[in-house]
């Protein structure tokens, strides 16, 4: 495919090495390897909502590129006609065809196989070569990045689409390699979405078979009921519509989507287990006593 200028190079000149700062400043130094200067017009548009969270041609100035801007300040989006509410989680258009790969499903499927149908599938999306022993060249808490458990994790709880409903930092970080139990690592949350949206978004959209799409356990409807608070539970991973839990002191959805510091959300079922088994231990103890 022909590559395209960037986003960078379209800009007027004093606005370009701003422009660079604010990519930076995001983490965007490349796209599979290449500089932002030589990304694809898909590039280009993914990155230019990242930067700026506007799309169709706004001005971009000189200030928000440079300081770039932060995710939680992006508006909402549609993919596949779905409501969204992962503002990164920009499709592809035109739609990326389905990856004809042969690959195993995704429940089964080795790291080994999956990387190097990730790779195939890159280099013929973005017209290179990209060299797989340096591949990828992200970095987080000080070790490569871990792809295949971050896909396979996204992937089982709905897909980036879902964004802030999936525990970033609680439920995907903590099953990845690169995770450690003195992790003094800030930002791990956005860090895990930017990535994402670098390297596994565009690969997600060509394997819609991957995503497990789930019912809210709560009202029985998926997607039709247009609600985009999904949460996932930290005990038993079953999705629900934030907006059917009806408990109160919940608290709200932000609460629970926070990449940082994100409550600990358990649906009505774990919570009546939990306490029902408290109360048995409650029971045992003073019969003991």
């Amino acid at each position: 495919s022909v590559l395209r200028p960037c986003i960078c190079c379209r800009l007027t000149p004093p606005l370009q090495s701003a422009a660079y700062r604010g990519l930076v400043n995001l983490g965007i130094g490349s796209v599979g390897g290449a500089p932002v200067a030589g990304c694809s017009a898909a590039d280009a548009s993914r990155l230019g909502v990242i930067v700026t969270g506007m799309r169709g041609g706004v001005l971009l100035t000189e200030e928000l590129l440079a300081n770039g801007l932060p995710i939680d300040g992006i508006s909402g989006s549609l993919v596949g006609g779905i409501p969204s509410s992962n503002p990164l989680a920009v499709p592809a258009d035109p739609p990326i065809a389905p990856h004809n790969c042969g690959r195993t499903s995704i429940a089964d499927v080795k790291e080994d196989e999956f990387t190097a149908d990730l790779i195939s599938f890159l280099s013929h999306r973005r017209g290179r070569y990209i060299d797989r022993s340096k591949f990828p060249d992200a970095v987080l808490n000080g070790m490569t990045l871990d792809l295949f458990s971050l896909y396979k994790e996204v992937v089982t709880r709905g897909g980036f689409r879902v964004g802030n409903g999936i525990n970033w930092k609680g439920q995907v970080f903590g099953r990845m390699r690169n995770w450690t139990a003195n992790n003094r690592q800030t930002g791990v949350g956005n860090s895990l979405k930017k990535h994402y949206a670098n390297l596994l978004w565009e690969y997600e959209q060509a394997h819609p078979q991957d995503v497990v799409v789930d019912r809210c356990t709560l009202c029985g409807r998926g997607e039709e009921a247009g609600a985009t608070d999904w949460i996932a539970c930290d005990s038993c991973n079953s999705w629900v519509h934030f907006s059917c839990d009806k408990r109160p002191n919940l608290g709200t959805f932000d609460d629970y989507a926070n990449a940082e510091q994100p409550r600990s959300y358990k649906c009505p079922n774990c919570a009546r287990a939990e306490a029902r088994a408290a109360g048995r231990g409650a029971a045992a103890a003073a019969r003991a006593a």
